[in-house]
């Protein structure tokens, strides 16, 4: 799409009837194009043909099923998530396997839902613990802090700063080290915000659909589309116990009224926190 959202291209995904062969993520890299569908990794060297395709079942884990869920692209290599074997892979653009790692290698379970790759960086959004963690291209660990209002998705922009889609409608910008920048609500609340991207000038971009359920397995999208977001500078949010970040908004009415009058003013206050994680609980019958 061009800027206004005008359609200006579109590339095909041969995907079969399986669910799991369906496009779930895209990462463009200058001209480079990384698609990935539940089983296996699709390079293009433009918006044309499959130059390769690798699909990493049995490759950590000859019990675990491949499924991918998120790729991201940088500097001629891609990193993909596959959550069915619990793992981190990162290729080049000619298909060689430059790392692999299991989420787990630290000690302590993970569950991320996206990652960002950028420069010699790992970044994932966690949503079994509500924090964000950054890895080495070979997985060592190198941060972890809260995030607010969890993370669904995670980007990095231009200038560095990490940004996250949160699991309450809230997007946010942090420090590398996790200091929040900015936090600001999305515009609806009635409808599925999945993913998030910033572009190189700094915008920011989130994709979002309306779905009704007909009552099985499936859903109809009944009205989508992208929100985009400029870059605008304000002062970071407000701190609060237990770190959560506040935003404070007053308005009064009448806007206008004669003198002497009366009007009424509301100080209204929102914002986020980071999740807690409790203990679960998880029975296998047989």
């Amino acid at each position: 799409w061009s800027m206004d959202g005008a359609l200006t291209g579109q590339m095909g995904h041969c995907g079969q009837p399986r669910a799991v062969s369906h496009a779930r993520d895209v990462a463009r890299d200058g001209d480079d194009v990384w698609v990935i569908d539940g089983e296996c990794l699709h390079y293009r060297p433009d918006d044309a043909f499959v130059a390769w395709s690798f699909c990493p079942q049995g490759l950590l884990s000859a019990d675990a099923a491949t499924q991918l869920a998120a790729v991201s692209a940088d500097d001629g290599r891609a990193a993909i998530l596959d959550l069915g074997a619990g793992a981190v892979m990162v290729l080049d653009r000619a298909g060689n396997r430059e790392a692999a790692w299991l989420l787990d290698e630290g000690g302590q379970a993970f569950l991320p839902s996206d990652l960002a790759l950028r420069d010699e960086r790992i970044w994932l959004a966690g949503v079994g613990r509500p924090r964000v963690q950054s890895r080495a291209l070979d997985g060592t660990p190198l941060s972890d802090w809260p995030a607010l209002d969890g993370a669904l998705a995670i980007d990095v922009g231009p200038e560095g700063d990490i940004y996250t889609l949160g699991r309450g409608g809230w997007g946010a910008r942090y420090a590398p080290d996790g200091t929040p920048r900015a936090l600001w609500p999305l515009p609806r609340a009635d409808v599925l915000a999945g993913d998030l991207s910033v572009a190189d000038d700094g915008r920011v971009w989130v994709p979002w659909a309306r779905r009704l359920s007909d009552g099985g397995r499936s859903a109809r999208i009944v009205q989508s589309g992208i929100w985009r977001f400029a870059p605008e500078a304000a002062p970071p949010p407000a701190g609060a116990p237990g770190g959560c970040a506040l935003r404070r908004d007053k308005q009064a009415a009448p806007a206008r009224l004669p003198l002497g009058d009366s009007v009424a003013v509301a100080l209204s206050i929102d914002g986020a926190c980071p999740g807690a994680a409790a203990p679960g609980r998880l029975a296998i019958v047989f």
